[in-house]
This record gives structure tokens, sequence and C-alpha cells, in this order.
């Protein structure tokens, strides 16, 4: 009996400094990113999935490290592997909002319009995710612009900025709705702890 107890005070004290030597390795990394060392980060980034797959720090920064080098489709997998694997809302809010970025970055506009509203569906009062939306709309609106234009000059009666505007509050309403109904979903909700009245 006191052999099996021992083992597991082992196996606990392991898994602490595993755990330890992890933190580490992505402490390294961030030096390195803080220095603008974009790919000497990456590669700590990925020495820690090696030891770890699974560990959310270490594939968000990996990922953030891909954003500043350019490499955008990898950056995106690992973005996508992340929102697959957590719930941690403080987690899946910057990394939709950082998707979105990355997509901004590979011209697929929709993508990133996507990604800018699940952020903000988890978090309604980012200023960030929500300016970067109006940008996102309003480029995805002077595309379609551009592609319709015919092959005739310009008309100066046609005011592109009403066309944006317009579609712009369409979306932001949506989201506004959106918002207005995960608010009434929160208040219904009793709080946590909280039952019914027990009769």
């Amino acid at each position: 009996m006191k052999y099996l107890i021992f083992i597991s005070v082992c196996i606990v004290i392991s898994g602490r400094l595993y755990a330890q030597e992890i933190n580490e390795i992505l402490m390294q990394g961030n030096e390195y990113y803080k220095k603008g060392e974009y790919k000497a980060a990456s590669g700590v980034y990925e020495k820690s999935l090696e030891l770890d797959k699974n560990n959310i720090a270490g594939r968000f920064n990996l990922a953030n490290a891909q954003y500043k080098q350019n490499q955008f489709d990898q950056a995106a997998s690992n973005y996508l592997t992340i929102l697959k694997n957590t719930t941690d809302p403080s987690i899946l809010v910057k990394t939709w909002y950082n998707l979105g970025n990355n997509y901004i970055q590979q011209k697929k506009i929709q993508d990133a319009i996507n990604a800018y509203r699940q952020s903000l569906l988890l978090n309604p009062t980012d200023n960030d995710a929500r300016e970067n939306l109006q940008k996102a709309i309003n480029e995805k609106q002077q595309q379609q612009n551009n592609n319709n234009k015919p092959n005739t000059p310009p008309n100066p009666k046609k005011s592109k900025n009403k066309l944006n505007q317009s579609l712009a509050e369409q979306y932001m309403q949506q989201l506004r709705d959106q918002e207005k109904q995960l608010q009434k979903q929160l208040q219904k909700m009793p709080p946590e702890g909280q039952k019914g009245k027990d009769w």
C-alpha cells in the first residue's frame, strides 16, 4: 500500500516538473517574440508542442509568431486547432480576433468578417474587433462594387459611401440584434449556485 502511494506522489511531482519545463520553454519563446525574433520564437514554441501537443498557450503563441512571419496558412491552421480544442471564452475571443486579422492578410474578407463576428459574439464590448469588422465589411463592399462596375467611366451621381454605409449599418444592426438576444438569454439564466425556490 505504501508503495502505491509513493508512486502516485512521484507522478504528481513529475507532472509538476513537466509543466514547469513547458512554462520555461514558453517564456524563452516569449523573449524571442518580444525581441522581434519570430523565427526563433516559432522554433521554441514548436518544441513546447513536441512535449505537449495540446498546449494551447504554445499553439497560440506559435500561430502569432507564424503570422508575424507572413506564414498565414500555418497560422490559420493553428488558430483553427485552438478553436477546436478549447472552450475557454477568453482564449476563444483572442483566437477568433487573430484569425480574422490573419484572413485579412490572405484577402479572405468573408472569412475575416465571420471571425470578427464570432469574436464579438463572445465579447460584444471589444471595440477593436468591431472596428476591424467594419473595415472588412467596407472592403467587401468595395470589392463587390469593383466587380460589378462596367468598363464605362464612373457615374459621379452614384454614391459609393452611401452603399458602403448602408451595408455596414445592416451588418452592425444584425450584430446588435444578436447581442440583445444573447443578453436576454443570459438574463433568463439563474446565477451560478442559485436554484429555483425550494418549497
